[in-house]
This record gives structure tokens, C-alpha cells and sequence, in this order.
């Protein structure tokens, strides 16, 4: 897609719109929120990821239909302030990962997250046929676990001592939600 152009809205929640991420300023402004320390620290990345790299991860895992992308935008203000996407999408045993990052800091704490993932749940268990989403969050990140316990998600377990945060063994909690 063209510079300064959006996607149409493919799916509407009651503050969000997710659509595609085609631009490459788009594309750009993903990058640069994944390649902050404070978010890689939370997703498990040690590497920041080139425009190149970042290119092929998104690319490749959308055709190998490992990954669905959505970005975030709030209704009243038409602009990407996020990216949620279903990752490692098993079609046979009917699951996927969730992840969610609120890039733009003004946009965080308003919902946007919470509904992001209700309605990236409605579509993964209605078009997509799933009957389960899961999602790791770092002990914590209680904002993360506040939005993902909204939207419907459970603690499910604590994995001890599983990542690494500010030099630290920290625990990892797997929280869960079902189709209903």
C-alpha cells in the first residue's frame, strides 16, 4: 500500500478498529515501538530487528499462515497507536498465542488493549475456527495482565523463574481464554 494511506478497518470493537498494516511508514512506526527496550524487555527480544528483518518476520510468518497481524486504532482518532496478532496459529489443535503491544504511550491505559483482545477473540473463534487463545505476560506487567483478565483471559499457570527482566529471573504467567 502507498505511503499515507490506510488500510479499511476490517474489525470494529466498542472503541477500537483493527485493519491491516500495509504502509511502510506503518510499518516503520511497528518497528520502532518493538525495538524500545521497555517493549523488548517484555516480548523476550534481545535483538533489535532491522526495517529488512522486520519486513521478512512479518512477511514470511503471514504466508506460512503462522501469524495474523492487526493494527490498532481508536475509533474517535483514526491512527495506528498498536499492534495485536495471533502468533504460532494452530489450525488442527484449534489454538493460537496472543500478543499485544500499545506502542503509542498516550494510548495506553484507555482500553484499547482490552477490546483489541476481545475482538481479536471473537474473530479467532468465529472465521478462524479456534477454540483457544493463550498469552504470556512477565510477572509484573499487571497493566498487560489487567487487559488480557478484562477481555475474558484466565490465569491458567505461573511459569517460575522462565525469562529474564532487568538482569533478573522473573516469572512468566500463561493466562488463557476458550471459546465459549
Amino acid at each position: 500500500m502507498p505511503d499515507g494511506k490506510r488500510a479499511a478497518m476490517v474489525l470494529r470493537g466498542r472503541r477500537i478498529g483493527l485493519r491491516a498494516v500495509e504502509s511502510d511508514v506503518e510499518r516503520e512506526i511497528w518497528r520502532g515501538w518493538i525495538n524500545r527496550p521497555d517493549v523488548m524487555e517484555g516480548m523476550d527480544r534481545a535483538v533489535v530487528a532491522s526495517a529488512a528483518e522486520h519486513r521478512r518476520y512479518v512477511d514470511e510468518a503471514v504466508a506460512a499462515s503462522l501469524a495474523v497481524f492487526y493494527g490498532i486504532e481508536p475509533l474517535e482518532q483514526p491512527q495506528l497507536v498498536g499492534i495485536v496478532w495471533l502468533w504460532d496459529v494452530d489450525r488442527l489443535g484449534g489454538r493460537a498465542e496472543v500478543r499485544i503491544v500499545i506502542g503509542a504511550p498516550a494510548a495506553r491505559g484507555r482500553g484499547y488493549g482490552t477490546d483489541a483482545l476481545d475482538v481479536v477473540a471473537a474473530d479467532a473463534f468465529g472465521r478462524l475456527g479456534l477454540r483457544e487463545l493463550y498469552a504470556y505476560v512477565h510477572a509484573g506487567n499487571e497493566a498487560s495482565r489487567r487487559a488480557f483478565e478484562r477481555a475474558g483471559f484466565a490465569l491458567e499457570a505461573t511459569l517460575q523463574r522462565e525469562a529474564r527482566r532487568d538482569g533478573r529471573e522473573v516469572d512468566v504467567h500463561r493466562l488463557s481464554r476458550f471459546k465459549h
